[in-house]
């Protein structure tokens, strides 16, 4: 994801998609990960209630409670370094 997004900001200064980008990798880069998580765990387990707030469960017990557990904190740790590793890249390129 971070890839294609500092090639294309860094290629297309200016542009709206630019603007989008840098502002996506400077809220990654500016926001502390684990403020993030709390809004992450208020948005999609408090309102939506569609994951669970947190604890584990084993891979033995099935794949869906798995990914249930294992997708926020790893949308959180994904979305950090993403947007630090796209500011490295268009800044590279630039």
């Amino acid at each position: 994801m971070a890839f294609p997004i500092g090639i294309y900001t860094a290629l297309h200064p200016g542009k709206w998609l630019d603007i989008v980008g840098t502002l996506f990798s400077q809220l990654g880069v500016s926001i502390p990960s684990f403020w993030f998580a709390i809004l992450m765990i208020s948005f999609f387990s408090v309102n939506l209630g569609i994951l669970p707030p947190g604890g584990y469960v084993s891979l033995t017990e099935g794949v869906g409670p798995w990914l249930k557990h294992i997708i926020m904190p790893a949308m959180v740790t994904g979305l950090v370094s993403a947007s630090i590793q796209t500011r490295f890249i268009r800044s590279s390129m630039c």
